[in-house]
């Protein structure tokens, strides 16, 4: 069915070695950069024929660029000899590191690192650690302590721009990319909604593998996210006539609630089901124009709300008082909806991050294999392994061709 997707009316009725530095950056030997002479300073420079102010910078060869080494950061790829006071810190760090790898719960963020020793160590380390905590993280990886893969990123965004030398090439990087739909067969389809970025690599990972779809998004992504969601939803429920699933994962406060949560929900259902007094929904367009909603098809679209569920966050709060409020929250109603959210006014933020990573990763895979039919999924998964030594063969025979 070639279709598209519209807004509608409502129908009518209807990712050297050498002596190593000490962790505050300073350099005790190994290759030092070195003050380079006024030819190579003049060489760092390189000029493109525009010199009207304001139009562009100078081009600048890093072949020639004078990285200072003392008293800053090291950069690149440097061994790390840490300070005796922060030596028992690194050990624990890499131990917690090997841990997560040992229990499929990578990868783990700094401010998970964080909260993982500010948990197990109880009095050792506050919040206020956390950017210590994060700079060793990072001079790990520089020192090859930890692997790089090991360690989401958050912040980082990469549009790569890529492609292929020609035909042989892109013909032997062909069974690297191909893949089943891993939701084929599915009675409801999950999607996994997360607020905390830096756990998104680990859910993104756990939910690949179980054909989940993963995304995240603050307040401000607002009704362009949520409508995203709902025509992915509203699509495969008239072509496939597969109901959805939407698990939220954020973090626990008032704001987190009811700034960011709800309203994502909310907005995916007006666009879905309309409101009480707005009708217009999406709807899916056929080649004989006929449309098709939500409202007029069997499948579902629903909610779960995961995490951080109040029953978690009163576990990880740190005041009596916190335990209170939350204890009357919810006490206060049945779901995020009806619950009174002014009674978490002014308690402590409880964030994603603050999950043992460990529990992170069984609540969601536990989510997921509760609602797929885990049978299908592995019928598919051997499928693709099948298909893929096919795949292989034949494309051999066809890249040879090609040489001739």
């Amino acid at each position: 069915m070639a279709a598209r997707t519209r807004t509608t009316q409502p129908q009518p009725p209807g990712e050297w070695r050498g002596s190593p530095p000490q962790d505050d950056g300073r350099p005790t030997g190994g290759p030092a950069t070195t003050r380079k002479s006024a030819t190579d300073l003049d060489n760092k420079i390189v000029t493109d024929g525009r010199d009207v102010e304001g139009e562009a910078s100078p081009l600048i060869n890093l072949a020639y660029l004078d990285v200072p080494t003392r008293g800053v950061v090291p950069k690149g790829i440097v061994p790390y000899r840490p300070h005796r006071k922060t030596r028992k810190t690194v050990d624990r760090i890499i131990d917690l590191y090997r841990r997560m790898k040992a229990a499929d719960a990578l990868p783990l963020g700094p401010r998970t690192v964080g909260y993982r020793l500010k948990e197990n160590y109880v009095g050792e380390y506050t919040k206020k650690d956390f950017p210590a905590v994060g700079n060793i993280v990072k001079r790990l990886e520089q020192a090859g302590e930890i692997e790089w893969e090991w360690v989401a990123d958050g912040a980082a965004v990469t549009y790569e721009a890529d492609g292929w030398s020609g035909p042989t090439e892109f013909l032997a990087d062909v069974p690297s990319f191909y893949h089943r739909d891993r939701r084929e067969g599915q009675q409801t389809v999950v999607e996994i909604y997360a607020e905390a970025r830096e756990t998104l690599s680990l859910i993104h990972r756990l939910g690949t593998e179980r054909g989940v779809t993963v995304y995240s998004g603050g307040g401000s992504c607002g009704p362009n996210l949520a409508r995203k969601v709902a025509v992915r939803a509203v699509r495969r429920a008239v072509e496939r006539g597969q109901s959805t699933l939407i698990l939220g994962i954020c973090d626990f406060d008032q704001a987190g609630i009811r700034n960011v949560l709800r309203p994502h929900i909310e907005h995916v259902s007006a666009f879905l089901y309309g409101t009480a007094d707005n009708k217009q929904v999406l709807a899916i367009e056929d080649d004989a124009g006929a449309l098709t909603r939500m409202e007029d098809i069997a499948p579902t679209v629903s909610f779960r709300h995961l995490g951080l569920t109040p029953e978690m966050a009163i576990g990880l709060v740190e005041t009596e008082q916190d335990r209170e409020r939350i204890d009357g929250y919810i006490a206060s109603g049945s779901d995020i909806w009806d619950r009174d959210l002014d009674l978490l006014e002014h308690m402590q933020k409880i964030e994603t991050e603050a999950l043992d990573p460990v529990v992170l990763r069984d609540l969601v895979v536990d989510a997921i294999e509760e609602i797929i039919d885990t049978e299908k999924l592995a019928a598919v998964v051997e499928e693709e392994r099948q298909e893929l030594a096919e795949l292989n063969s034949c494309l051999g025979e066809i890249s040879r061709g090609w040489r001739r």
